[in-house]
């Protein structure tokens, strides 16, 4: 009853509610930090930080228990404003939802931070790009409020006396930038990656078989790939990261294919090897999505040395068999027979159009 009368002296109520929102953001903290050090009542559930081992529970157990505890503190906002006016309502638990949140953002920030200075991997830290997706996508309906007069109303509340619009959605500005972080690093791995196989080319093995470099970067490729969540990660998002994860990757890996191949001599051996390794990466795509137009490219490739294959093949056992000679014969002939065939269609093309044109005159 007591925030019903408020509603109608604006400024009573707003900071009312900020109040609200300082005395329940201390509370949140207070709960968070207990829930990383102490854990839940009689130690169950036990605390966060004894998984800090494991990046991506240790990362997702923080995220669900911030998912969680706004719940809650929503649900709690609903009932302290059951009798205000709906309109004024909304926007009220809009805006002090996300002032209750801003005191999270600091030590949460600062320990998944510290989760990804540790350098877990790849594999982990695109992980964690997509979990922090999916939980900035969460949260961000959790907080969104209402359109017209209840905009109206949180945007009222937003602002503070001296005019300047206070930062209200901050948890979901610090989700963006520990993905953003997160996406940084994952591809500055690659890279760091692909410069290492750049540096050290192999030679190529007795039996033309793809280097080690490229099965492990494959594997490696393969791990990344089957790790997308296409639960968390949206279609056009994960499109949009293979894309840059096979230019990180497949681009050097031809290179070192390339690289290695030039130290062979025989053209023959620089194709089968290079039609190996192409093959070993175009199985490896095959089995994703996104895939179609990479395959395809590497296809066309192992075209063009499977006739180089063939070409020299045919070129070696002609010169074994001593027909090589005979053979530069016929194709010469068989060229020169081909001229002269089309030769004769243009004489005889020529002469039908001389007669008709001389009947016509006639």
């Amino acid at each position: 009853m007591g925030a019903a009368a408020l509603q109608d002296r604006p400024v009573l109520f707003k900071y009312a509610m900020e109040e609200v929102a300082v005395s329940r953001r201390s509370a949140v903290v207070r709960c968070f930090i207990d829930a990383l050090t102490r854990g839940g009542p009689g130690g169950t559930p036990r605390p966060i930080e004894l998984h800090s081992h494991d990046p991506l529970r240790y990362v997702g157990d923080m995220l669900a228990w911030l998912h969680q505890a706004l719940a809650m503190e929503k649900e709690m906002l609903l009932a302290l404003l059951d009798k205000v006016d709906p309109s004024v309502a909304s926007g009220a638990v809009q805006v002090t939802l996300r002032n209750i949140a801003e005191g999270i953002c600091r030590p949460f920030k600062v320990r998944v931070e510290q989760v990804l200075v540790s350098q877990p991997g790849p594999v982990a830290v695109y992980q964690l790009a997509g979990l922090l997706f999916f939980y900035h996508s969460t949260i961000s309906v959790l907080l969104a409020g209402g359109s017209g007069a209840e905009e109206a109303a949180a945007a009222a509340m937003s602002v503070s006396d001296n005019g300047e619009r206070k930062p209200g959605t901050s948890i979901l500005a610090t989700l963006v930038e520990l993905r953003q972080l997160a996406q940084k690093m994952f591809f500055n791995n690659l890279t760091i990656h692909a410069s290492k196989i750049l540096e050290k080319v192999e030679l190529p093995a007795a039996n033309l078989s793809p280097p080690a470099a490229l099965s492990e970067t494959l594997a490696l490729l393969k791990n990344i790939l089957l790790s997308q969540d296409v639960t968390v990660v949206p279609l056009e998002a994960r499109q949009e990261d293979f894309a840059k994860i096979l230019s990180c990757l497949l681009d050097p890996l031809l290179q070192v294919c390339s690289l290695s191949a030039s130290t062979l001599k025989r053209s023959v051996e620089m194709a089968v090897f290079l039609i190996n390794c192409i093959y070993q990466i175009e199985s490896t795509l095959a089995i994703f999505e996104f895939s179609d137009t990479r395959v395809e490219a590497l296809k066309g490739q192992t075209e063009a040395h499977v006739d180089t294959v063939v070409h020299e093949q045919m070129s070696y056992v002609l010169t074994t068999v001593g027909l090589a000679d005979i053979y530069n014969t016929l194709q010469q002939v068989t060229a020169d027979v081909v001229v002269r065939h089309a030769t004769c269609r243009v004489v005889v093309h020529k002469g039908q159009a001389y007669f008709i044109r001389n009947q016509s005159v006639s």
